[in-house]
C-alpha cells in the first residue's frame, strides 16, 4: 500500500523538486501519513523550507525555514528527512533545546530506530537535559539485539561508553560511575578478546574520571581501577594509553595530587616508551616552561623514571604535540628536526608510527611549508596504508591547497568508513565540500561533526562561519567565529571578527 501511495504522489514530487535546487538527493523511505493528500501536504511543505535556506532569502531565511520544517514534520512525524533537515537548521540557529525537542518527537514515532535514539541522547548532552538523555539510554536498552553476536556486542559497547560519556558531560557524577561499573563488567570478555571497537569505548572510562576530576579523595581509587583495567586488556600499548589520558585528566582537575599524577605517567612510559599523548595541565603548565625544561627535568617531574635517556623520543612527540596546541611554529618545527634526527640514529625508544608523520606534517603546515606537509603524509600513507589518521590529514591539507579535492574527498571517505563518529574527520570532509562549492552538503557535514565533538575544536566553529556566509547567511556566522575564538584566539579568526564589528579582546576571559 506505501508503495502504491509513493506513486500516485510521484507527479507531485517531481514538481516539488522543481521548486528548488536543495531538493536533491530524494526522500528517505518510511512510514506514510495516513492519506495521499498528507503526504503532498508534507512534501510540498519540506519543499517551501529548503526554498528559504537559499542565500537569497538571508538573513532570516533559516528561522523561517524551521517554522515549515515544523509544519511538515508534524503532518508527517515518521519523514527522516524531514526531522534531519528540521533538527540540523536548529543546530545550525544554535538552539539545542528545539533541536532536541524536534528529535525526541521523531524518535518516539520511531521507537525502534537505534539511530534516532541516539541523536536524542547526543542533543540531549549538548541541551543539558537529563531526562530527555535517561529516555534515550533507555530506550535504546531496551531494544532487541543485533542477530549477528558480534554486531551486537558492539552495539552494547558503543551504548555503555554513550552512557558513561553523557552522565559524566551532564556532571550526574553518580550515574556515570554506575555505568562506567557495568561497562566494565559488560565489555571484559571483549577486551580480553582483542576487539578494537571495545577498547575504543573503554576509552569513554576517561571521561568519567574527568568528571570526578581526583574529587573526594576518589583519585587513588582511580590508579587502582587502571592498573585492574590495563590486567584485563593484557595490552601494552593500550594500558600506557590509559595510564597517560587519566594523568592529564587528573592533572587538569582541582585538587589535583601530584603523586597519582606522577604514578601514571610513570606506568605509561614504563608500559610503552613510543606513546606520544602529552600530560599537559599541572605537568607541562605553558610552552615557556616546557621550553625551559631538558629531558631528565621533565622525567623528574612526572615521576623521577629511572631511565630518562630512554625517553627522549617520546619526550620529543609530547613536546611537539605541546607546540602545536600552543601554535609556536618556529618551536614545534626544531622539535621536529630533533625527532627525524633520533629516527635516524636509531635512539632507544624511538619507532616509527602514523603518528609522527600527522604530528610531523601539522608542524610543517604550522611553519607555511604545505607542500612538505603534503610530502611526508604520502610518505606516512604508504608506510600505513590503512591509517585513518594519515588519511584524514592529508585531505585536509589537500583542502587547504585547493587541489586534488577528489582524492581528498576519497581520502576522507576512507577515514569515515573506518571511524564514521568522527568529529575531526567530519570537519574535513565538511571543508573539502566547501572548497568543491557544495555549500548545503559542508554545513551538513560541519553539524554533525559539532554535535560529536569531544574536544572543542576552534577550526569547526571557524569553518560553520564561513559556511554560513556563503550561504547567505552571513548574519548568523559571528556567533561562530566568535565560539572558534574563545577556545583558541587564532589571528585569521580575530580579522572576520573585527570585520564584523566584534572586538576579539572582549572575547578573551580574563
Amino acid at each position: 500500500m506505501g508503495t502504491m501511495r509513493r506513486a500516485a504522489c510521484t507527479g507531485v514530487l517531481l514538481f516539488l523538486f522543481s521548486c528548488c535546487s536543495g531538493l536533491a538527493g530524494g526522500l528517505e523511505t518510511h512510514n506514510v501519513p495516513a492519506s495521499d493528500s498528507q503526504l503532498a501536504e508534507a512534501l510540498s511543505l519540506y519543499a517551501q523550507g529548503l526554498c528559504f535556506l537559499d542565500e537569497s532569502h538571508a538573513p532570516t531565511g533559516a528561522a523561517t525555514a524551521v517554522s515549515f520544517f515544523r509544519k511538515a514534520a508534524a503532518v508527517d512525524p515518521t519523514s527522516a528527512e524531514i526531522n534531519e533537515k528540521l533538527v540540523e537548521t536548529l543546530v545550525s540557529l544554535g538552539d539545542a533545546p528545539a533541536a532536541l525537542a524536534a528529535q525526541l518527537a521523531f524518535a518516539r514515532h520511531q521507537p525502534a530506530s537505534a539511530k534516532a535514539w541516539r541523536r536524542v541522547g547526543n542533543l540531549a548532552v549538548k541541551a543539558k537535559d537529563a531526562g530527555a538523555f535517561a529516555e534515550s539510554i533507555a530506550a535504546q536498552r531496551a531494544l532487541p539485539p543485533a542477530a549477528n553476536l558480534k554486531a551486537a556486542r558492539r552495539a552494547q559497547a558503543m551504548l555503555d561508553a554513550d552512557e558513561v560519556i553523557g552522565w559524566a558531560e551532564l556532571g550526574r557524577d553518580d550515574d556515570a560511575l554506575r555505568a562506567f561499573e557495568r561497562l566494565v563488567d559488560a565489555q571484559a570478555e571483549a577486551l580480553r578478546a582483542g576487539d578494537d571497537r571495545a577498547r575504543r569505548n573503554a576509552g569513554a572510562i576517561l571521561v568519567l574520571l574527568a568528571a570526578k576530576r581526583a574529587a573526594d579523595g576518589s583519585a587513588g581509587s582511580l590508579l587502582a581501577f587502571a592498573d585492574k583495567l590495563a590486567a584485563v586488556v593484557g595490552d601494552k600499548a593500550f594500558a600506557a594509553g590509559v595510564y597517560y589520558e587519566l594523568s592529564a585528566v587528573l592533572a587538569r582537575g582541582r585538587g589535583a595530587d601530584p603523586a597519582t599524577v606522577a604514578r601514571l605517567c610513570e606506568r605509561a612510559l614504563l608500559a610503552d616508551p613510543s606513546r606520544h599523548e602529552a600530560v599537559m595541565g599541572m605537568v607541562f603548565p605553558s610552552p615557556q616552561t616546557l621550553r625551559k625544561l631538558d629531558n631528565a627535568a621533565i622525567a623528574e617531574r612526572i615521576g623521577g623514571h629511572p631511565r630518562p635517556e630512554a625517553l627522549d623520543y617520546p619526550f620529543a612527540l609530547m613536546r611537539l604535540n605541546y607546540l602545536l596546541e600552543a601554535q609556536d611554529a618556529r618551536a614545534a618545527t626544531a622539535e621536529y628536526e630533533k625527532i627525524k634526527a633520533m629516527l635516524a640514529a636509531g635512539r632507544d625508544g624511538a619507532a616509527d608510527s602514523p603518528v609522527r608523520h600527522v604530528l610531523g606534517s601539522a608542524a610543517l603546515d604550522l611553519a607555511g611549508e604545505r607542500e612538505a606537509s603534503v610530502a611526508l603524509l604520502d610518505e606516512g600513507l604508504a608506510a600505513y596504508p590503512h591509517s585513518a589518521m594519515i588519511k584524514n590529514s592529508l585531505a585536509y591539507t589537500l583542502a587547504l591547497l585547493e587541489r586534488d579535492l577528489d582524492r581528498a574527498l576519497d581520502l576522507v571517505d576512507a577515514a569515515l568508513k573506518a571511524e564514521p563518529d568522527n568529529y575531526a574527520y567530519l570537519d574535513t570532509l565538511g571543508w573539502i565540500l566547501y572548497k568543491k562549492g557544495d555549500y548545503a552538503g559542508a554545513l551538513r557535514s560541519l553539524i554533525s561533526a559539532v554535535e560529536r565533538e569531544q574536544d572543542p575544536s576552534y577550526e569547526i566553529y571557524d569553518h560553520v562561519g564561513d559556511v554560513l556566509v556563503k550561504l547567505g547567511r552571513a548574519a548568523e556566522a559571528p556567533a561562530w567565529w566568535a565560539k572558534s575564538y574563545r577556545i583558541t584566539p587564532v589571528d585569521s579568526v580575530a580579522d572576520k571578527l573585527r570585520k564584523a564589528g566584534i572586538d576579539p579582546a572582549s572575547l578573551r576571559t580574563p
